[in-house]
């Protein structure tokens, strides 16, 4: 039983193996149910046993957020929004819980368990720095597009940044071999951000390279299992090494290459206690939290000239400095590009070469990239 957003009207759940409510002809209500507002009363206003017969095919909704039908990147159910946040007791449970509404973009088959549906919160400080997992059973939603999960009741929206599904949990209807979830997020306040470094954007850098960029600089990497990249299809792909970069809130995230994430990659994830922000003296380590974002931008050019190596971005800006792709910005790359200015890599992607800002890659961008270099060196 949940409150609704209509105050005089409760959300009642059955068990669907036992008692399906499309059989429902009637509900009733046992005394001392359902308490009114005007508990200053001497009989605490508290209601009396009641039944009525069932009319229409009303349904009352805990907020549920629309998402538009196959909206997400993938072929695979995606997370497109967490709503709902109603308070009531669920029998199973005892006690009074929060139901939180996960909504994806198609309907879902449930593969995983309550369990699977995690929330963040805004502070994980205030709540022993743990995240808020569901729990028992799944309440409602198997077979449509909103799944509906109970917390514990100190769950509220002003609390969570955002929630998210561990990959594997729903599945798509009607298929066979149905594609499964991939690790999504969702945010609830505070624009999704938490005390904690946060993922804010996943980018194409090198071949089989991404940029996972966090909100506030990194002191260090933790876990480097728990990067990874997912497909149009859903499938996720763990990344095989990861390292800084030039930029403190940027870490390169890379791949192996029959991976083919530079072609392949929509979206990438990071599981907790993968970043380490700068605040380590915190109690919670000022580790990072479960998060996800979908990749932006286009992947990266191809090598240049006769060098095997594709060009990178060393410090994350966008311009691609490591011309030769040794990794690192030398004298050498300056002499690289001047070498190799009508290559066609070069001219196919001025965004990447064009270090003097002026639309186009001439031999002024050569020593723009030369004056670069000098001044860091």
């Amino acid at each position: 039983v949940a409150m609704t957003d209509d105050p005089t009207v409760l959300s009642v759940a059955f068990e669907p193996d036992n008692a399906p409510v499309s059989e429902a002809v009637g509900g009733s209500v046992d005394a001392n149910a359902a308490v009114g507002e005007d508990t200053g009363r001497a009989d605490g206003d508290v209601n009396q046993p009641d039944e009525v017969e069932f009319t229409g095919d009303r349904t009352v909704e805990c907020g549920n957020a629309t998402v538009a039908n196959d909206s997400g990147p993938t072929a695979a159910p995606d997370l497109g929004a967490i709503s709902g946040f109603c308070t009531g007791n669920l029998a199973s449970q005892g006690g009074q819980q929060t139901f939180v509404n996960f909504t994806f973009d198609q309907p879902v088959d449930l593969v995983g368990d309550a369990g699977n549906f995690q929330l963040v919160p805004v502070d994980s400080r205030n709540f022993e720095n743990q995240l808020f997992d569901g729990q028992g059973e799944v309440v409602a939603g198997n077979g449509t597009e909103t799944v509906t999960v109970a917390f514990s009741d100190e769950v509220n929206e002003s609390v969570v940044a955002r929630g998210f599904v561990d990959a594997g949990t729903v599945a798509k209807v009607g298929t066979q071999s149905p594609p499964t979830n991939p690790k999504q997020a969702a945010n609830v306040s505070n624009d999704g951000n938490s005390a904690n470094p946060d993922l804010v954007n996943v980018t194409f850098g090198a071949e089989d390279e991404l940029l996972f960029e966090f909100d506030e600089n990194l002191s260090e990497i933790g876990d480097t299992s728990g990067f990874r990249y997912y497909d149009a299809d859903g499938a996720d792909t763990a990344a095989q090494f990861v390292e800084r970069t030039d930029d403190p809130r940027v870490l390169s995230v890379q791949f192996e290459p029959q991976a083919n994430a530079s072609t392949n990659a929509v979206g990438g994830s990071v599981d907790a206690n993968a970043a380490i922000g700068e605040d380590t003296d915190r109690e919670d380590g000022d580790v990072n939290q479960p998060d996800e974002a979908e990749t932006a931008g286009e992947a990266g050019p191809g090598p240049v000239g006769d060098f095997e190596n594709p060009p990178t971005d060393p410090d994350g800006d966008g311009l691609y400095e490591d011309v030769n792709g040794d990794g690192e910005l030398t004298q050498a790359d300056a002499q690289a590009l001047y070498d190799n200015l009508d290559d066609p890599t070069v001219q196919n992607n001025v965004d990447a070469f064009d270090f003097n800002g002026d639309g186009s890659v001439t031999q002024a961008d050569a020593q723009a990239l030369y004056d670069e270099w000098s001044t860091s060196s």
